[in-house]
């Protein structure tokens, strides 16, 4: 089946957060860690003052604001962002 939709690399990822984010019940005010690798410019980068940003970051933050929680996003490397959704290392992959 050919799906470029989601072969595209931006799509996913954004839905999945957000369906990750509006997942957590608001009653359960927690902080969120969410780990991008912080080199797919436009979507995660790291900016002239040596921070994380772009889309990624941006729509992150967001959905968290709008739920009340408090997010962290944390650089992680390429390969070691699904093998770090062990309990008590990051909550997220964007």
């Amino acid at each position: 089946m050919n799906c470029p939709f989601w072969h595209d690399n931006t799509v996913a990822p954004v839905v999945f957060l957000g369906a990750l984010l509006f997942s957590v019940a608001p009653s359960h005010a927690q902080d969120l860690r969410i780990a991008t690798e912080g080199y797919y410019a436009p979507f995660n980068y790291i900016d002239d003052a040596g921070e994380l940003a772009g889309f990624d970051v941006d729509i992150s933050n967001a959905l968290c604001e709008t739920m009340g929680i408090t997010c962290e996003i944390v650089q992680n490397d390429w390969d070691a962002l699904i093998s770090g959704l062990i309990p008590t290392c990051i909550d997220q992959n964007s």
